[in-house]
């Protein structure tokens, strides 16, 4: 039977919640409570978190994961970060499986934006991204084009993007130069600070290509960098990308949706050509127009 403590406390959380989807800035773990609508790897989803628990010690939630586009529900528990695991505005470790405990989905961190929670930007342990607004999916930036376009290769990051870096307005655009490099421009709107950075080639995980990997970038004056910690583009809609930044060895959610702006924003290439240098990143060492018949496919998921 539940005492008078625990209906008090109930009732706290349930005025919290309520309260979290009209917030702004990250206050309490409170504010993780609602519903939420977006984009699981690029297909349509559904993500609820529900108050089971709370004492001094830690808060739990159930958490209701909906596949829309496969009509598969998962469910699980959330515990409330602690600061030494990241921050109170990450979950760690949430794991999600169907009834039959036969599809299973490990989310290894799930991050509310602290400039605004109504975004929360997730990710699985094997590098799959995931984008979420609270309430109302049209929250999240719509992309150019309604066309879905499945992940091929990695000149596929290449365009210019829409979207919040830990809640903040942002653009960013990746970019090939005529030199053959790599170039970066992420603006925060909000603050109206531009970071640029150039690298040799696109820098990918080996067997998530999909996935890339750590690039740090600086304001023209030289003051102030910002560090993208990994960039996932959604493999069944290459619309949106997930990825976080660091900062103070803390991590901030962030997602990017493709625009067009008069410009084109990537070509798809069916058979690039990869090198495997010994760092361990993947990078292009050809022209993106350059066809090989070295096939390189990615496993339906």
């Amino acid at each position: 039977m539940r005492t008078f403590s625990n209906i008090i406390t109930t009732i706290l959380f349930t005025f919290l919640f309520t309260f979290a989807a009209h917030a702004q800035n990250f206050t309490s773990v409170s504010q993780f409570g609602g519903t939420y609508y977006g984009k699981l790897d690029g297909r349509n989803a559904k993500l609820k978190f529900e108050y089971l628990a709370y004492n001094q010690a830690f808060a739990e939630w159930t958490v209701t994961l909906t596949d829309l586009d496969r009509n598969v529900v998962m469910t699980g528990y959330a515990v409330e970060p602690r600061l030494s695991q990241g921050g109170d505005h990450i979950l760690n470790n949430v794991t999600l499986q169907t009834a039959d405990k036969r599809t299973q989905k490990k989310f290894a961190k799930m991050m509310l934006h602290t400039w605004n929670t109504n975004y929360m930007t997730a990710f699985t342990d094997d590098n799959y991204g995931s984008v979420f607004a609270k309430g109302n999916a049209n929250k999240l930036v719509a992309p150019d084009s309604p066309r879905v376009v499945r992940f091929q290769n990695v000149t596929q990051f290449y365009g210019n993007y829409k979207g919040h870096i830990d809640g903040r307005n942002a653009k960013l655009k990746i970019e090939r130069t005529p030199a053959g490099k790599v170039a970066y421009t992420l603006v925060d709107l909000d603050r109206n600070v531009t970071f640029t950075a150039q690298t040799n080639g696109l820098s990918v995980d080996d067997a998530r290509p999909h996935a890339m990997r750590s690039v740090t970038l600086r304001s023209a004056d030289g003051r102030h960098t910002k560090t993208i910690g990994g960039l996932y583009l959604h493999t069944w809609n290459i619309n949106y990308m997930s990825g976080y930044t660091v900062w103070n060895g803390k991590q901030y959610g962030s997602y990017f949706v493709r625009q067009a702006d008069d410009v084109p924003v990537f070509e798809v290439v069916e058979n690039p050509k990869f090198t495997i240098p010994s760092t361990g990143s993947s990078k292009i060492n050809k022209d993106i127009k350059t066809r090989t018949n070295n096939n390189f496919k990615i496993k339906n998921r």
